[in-house]
């Protein structure tokens, strides 16, 4: 809210409204163009692991409508394990597969046997 001269107490307390008082349009449609990318990512994944990128993302997405969390590093962390999870499911399918399939027998994570370089 600096470009506003607003006190930092005295915030948008809306993630949206605070980029486009902060940057403009453009920087609006840059956030949504990243969400739209993060989002994406998080489809890509498959089983377990995009039920918990999905809703990790749906809760901050409530949680923008009531804060303002773009300055926050714990967004930008979110969108990245995301977008790694997403190239992850895209490159290597079976090694990701492989690592969050449930052993039926004793309800365990399966790892797969060859090690990870």
């Amino acid at each position: 809210m600096s470009a506003a001269r607003l006190n930092p107490l005295d915030t948008a307390h809306n993630t949206a409204l605070s980029i486009l008082v902060d940057g403009g349009l453009c920087a609006l449609f840059l956030a949504v163009g990243i969400l739209a990318l993060v989002a994406r990512a998080a489809m890509q994944t498959h089983g377990p692991i995009r039920v918990a990128l999905v809703t990790a993302l749906l809760v901050w997405a409530i949680t923008s409508l009531v804060a303002t969390v773009e300055e926050n590093r714990n967004t930008w962390l979110l969108f990245a394990m995301i977008a790694f999870a997403g190239r992850l499911a895209v490159e290597e399918p079976e090694r990701m597969a492989a690592c969050f399939e449930a052993d039926a027998g004793r309800g365990e994570i399966g790892l797969s046997p060859e090690p990870v370089v």
